[in-house]
């Protein structure tokens, strides 16, 4: 379902423009220019159905729209409303933005509705739209269609400028960058370790995390990470890898700023270059209740790509990214992405499940599976189940060549040493080693970016094969290729 909303006019027509007070800087601070302190501007909507101030669009009681206006620079914008539960009566919002590089406005593009389970936020928490990254920007438009609904009361326009911040550093790092205890009623003993090597994470100090703005209060705990649903943030696809903290930094401003959540609501964000962040706080080891999927974030993990995928797939590095983070998390508790678990819906409103009934979803689930929206995307729902086997198995394993050797009949004859060469579809960040096989036995062990190896045979018949092991601990072996070893024999003088 998409989302409705309307936005401020220019100055001067009656609309009250403030800097939110939590995150902004004051006037003429540097922070407005892209500071790495991120900056939320709330500009404050009228009430649709009062009359109409000239020169500012138009609006109805389930319609509005704004005409192109200038405003402080910002990267990521959405809309917001009062009451949380409002979403499910809004139509479609569409926005323009004009590029601080060039001036040239973009084309109009869809705001998404947002799906989470505000049980979780804060109380005082507002609905709202999906945040939308637009890249630097001085000015908007918008325009609103209810459908047959009324428009929420409330309604605000945020506008996110994320900082300007510096390049993110990898680390290998799984805990949490801050200290936390459990929430009242939960348990902090709950880090499970994984049978499966971390991911590389770049951690919430990494991406610039600003945790003055945070809520007050410590996380919330399940049990276990049952099931992973996987997202995608919405906006454009052309931002540079350079950006992706930056965006991480905007999403989490626009949760806890412009949506009165006490921290971002995804568990982990992934960009197209397959680069993995932190997201909510609470430890990366533990089941963190986040704020993702409508009424099953208990015992879930929400992971949310950077972008729209609609109609534009996934990168390989992100598909593997994907795939890797999801295993890490499931076989903690002892699940698989290709298994089945339940989980106890905790919210009935704008769902299509009932409160208290327990559902049953595949360990690797999309966004959709669990409520009423298209996220994360046609094209990448159509790439899960590709990604569930990418998680589980290795793929297209197969000997390429065997040189030093030469080949007549299906069989290879060498005279010395030869070098076995292999190709393999699984990407190698999901493969942990291959093994070279003779006669079934291993000659040698190579690291997962490795596609050769040299070896010699003792005289005679021999099987020669490539066993590759996943990170999940499946393995794959080709077929076996046959390789007679001669030994030359000198004549007699």
């Amino acid at each position: 379902m998409a989302v409705a909303c309307g936005v401020a006019t220019a100055a001067g027509t009656g609309l009250a423009e403030a800097d939110a007070a939590s995150t902004a800087p004051a006037a003429g601070e540097a922070g407005s220019a892209g500071s790495p302190v991120p900056v939320v501007r709330s500009l404050a909507l009228r009430d649709p159905t009062q009359p109409l101030v000239a020169a500012t669009g138009w609006a109805s009681d389930r319609s509005a729209a704004v005409a192109p206006r200038d405003t402080r620079p910002f990267s990521m914008l959405g809309v917001t409303w009062s009451d949380p539960e409002a979403a499910i009566m809004v139509g479609a919002v569409r926005v323009r933005a004009r590029s601080l590089a060039t001036g040239r406005w973009s084309g109009w593009l869809e705001v998404e509705t947002g799906d989470e389970d505000l049980a979780t936020a804060e109380s005082g928490a507002r609905g709202g739209t999906s945040p939308l990254w637009v890249g630097p920007s001085d000015g908007v438009e918008v325009q609103v269609d209810g459908g047959r609904s009324t428009l929420p009361a409330g309604l605000r326009l945020e506008l996110v400028d994320p900082g300007r911040g510096e390049q993110p550093r990898a680390t290998t790092s799984v805990a949490s960058t801050a200290t936390t205890k459990a929430a009242s009623g939960t348990s902090a003993t709950t880090t499970a370790a994984s049978t499966v090597k971390a991911p590389t994470l770049v951690s919430r100090s990494g991406w610039k995390a600003d945790e003055s703005i945070r809520g007050a209060g410590n996380p919330s705990y399940g049990t276990a990470v049952k099931v992973v649903f996987l997202h995608h943030t919405a906006g454009t696809n052309s931002y540079a890898c350079s950006e992706s903290a930056a965006i991480v930094r905007g999403v989490y401003s626009y949760h806890v700023t412009g949506r009165g959540w006490r921290d971002i609501g995804y568990n982990f964000l992934v960009d197209k270059c397959g680069k993995i962040f932190e997201g909510r706080q609470g430890g990366t080891t533990r089941p963190v209740v986040g704020a993702h999927t409508l009424g099953f974030n208990r015992n879930s993990a929400g992971i949310a790509v950077l972008g729209t995928y609609s109609s534009k797939k996934v990168s390989t590095a992100t598909r593997a990214a994907i795939a890797h983070l999801a295993l890490w998390r499931l076989r903690a508790y002892g699940g698989s992405p290709t298994g089945k678990a339940s989980l106890t819906a905790s919210s009935s409103v704008g769902s299509k499940f009932v409160k208290g009934r327990s559902y049953t979803f595949t360990r690797l689930s999309a966004h959709r599976n669990a409520g009423y929206t298209e996220c994360p995307g046609d094209a990448l729902y159509g790439q899960l189940s590709g990604i569930r086997t990418l998680a589980t198995k290795v793929s297209s394993l197969a000997v390429k060549s065997i040189t030093g050797a030469r080949l007549s009949g299906g069989v290879y004859t060498a005279g010395g040493a030869i070098t076995v060469s292999w190709t393999v579809g699984t990407p190698t960040r999901l493969i942990t080693r291959f093994q070279v096989l003779v006669d079934g036995k291993v000659v040698t062990t190579k690291g997962p970016s490795t596609r050769s190896a040299k070896i010699t045979l003792r005289a005679g018949r021999h099987k020669v094969a490539v066993r590759a092991t996943h990170l999940s601990g499946a393995t794959a072996t080709t077929a076996a290729k046959t390789v007679v070893r001669k030994v030359s024999v000198r004549k007699a003088t």
